[in-house]
């Protein structure tokens, strides 16, 4: 790292990051705020270049189509695109109530940037992932205490969920992966363990009005940057619709069972409530886990 791209990292949070001016624009915002990216360990060893996660902010962080199919899951064809770069230092430098208030202190700056030089009240949604999540806030609360409306923020894999706490007047809703691992003693399963993100853990924001842990075919490896991609609108839009539903079974134990959902998104829980039938050991003949 040079003099200069070292002094300009520590400078990015006192000062306001370059803009290009935009022209009055009176339509709906889309804020993406994205989560930590590699500036310290992209490294060209032998000829090949080795990036632990991705190695880009703001435009450039979010893949697979994923700008444009937010617009499509916001329902707002005609939104303008805002991004913000929520990336910590190195990963572990700031707690997440630091990032809140950097996200806040970062939309004051970059206020006539945010409402492209409006002065309407606007609509504003805004998607975090990882320590974007709570830089979102922060910039959700700033626009909010100038008037605007926060008609939604998406967390996708939201870090530090259990430090800080959105405004329940914020529609906002909370998606974190996980998967099953199994557990072998001698050539046969003893238990299954649920593996939920382990960069995040599991942790429901406060404040949020719907938390889901989505189970699925995921990895150590993937189980957190997946949600970065546009596959992450349709398990939104599950967690969104899902209901889940008591029931006892014939030894007098409650158990939950999730609704159908339009993209058939798996839950091991919702709001902190598991669902037992998604349990790889769920009996359906006794209706219980057998493990």
């Amino acid at each position: 790292m040079t003099l200069k791209e070292y002094l300009d990292d520590q400078l990015k949070d006192i000062v306001p990051d370059p803009e290009p001016y935009t022209g009055v624009n009176n339509n709906p915002k889309v804020i993406f705020v994205n989560g930590y990216w590699s500036k310290y360990f992209k490294r060209t060893i032998f000829g090949y270049e080795l990036v632990v996660g991705p190695d880009e902010g703001k435009e450039n962080y979010w893949v697979n189509n994923f700008v444009t199919t937010a617009k499509t899951y916001f329902n707002t064809s005609l939104s303008e695109e805002k991004f913000a770069d929520g990336s910590s230092q190195y990963g572990g430098d700031q707690s997440g109530r630091d990032r809140v208030l950097r996200g806040e202190n970062w939309a004051q700056r970059n206020y006539n940037y945010l409402i492209s030089n409006s002065t309407n009240t606007l609509d504003f949604y805004l998607v975090g992932h990882s320590e974007g999540g709570a830089f979102a806030v922060g910039v959700a609360n700033y626009l909010h205490s100038r008037g605007h409306n926060i008609k939604e923020i998406l967390l996708l894999s939201c870090d530090e969920a259990d430090e800080f706490r959105v405004n329940s007047d914020f529609p906002t809703f909370q998606v974190v992966l996980a998967y099953w691992k199994r557990i072998v003693r001698w050539g046969a399963t003893v238990r299954w363990e649920i593996k939920v993100d382990w960069v995040v853990g599991n942790h429901w924001l406060r404040g949020a009005r719907k938390y889901g842990v989505v189970i699925g075919d995921y990895g150590i490896d993937t189980v957190h940057g997946y949600t970065n991609s546009s596959s992450s609108f349709n398990k939104a839009r599950d967690l969104k619709t899902v209901v889940l539903s008591p029931f006892l079974n014939q030894l007098g134990q409650t158990f939950y069972t999730q609704s159908n959902t339009p993209y058939n998104t798996k839950f091991y829980s919702v709001n902190n409530i598991g669902v037992a039938p998604n349990h790889p050991a769920w009996d359906p003949n006794t209706n219980t886990i057998n493990q």
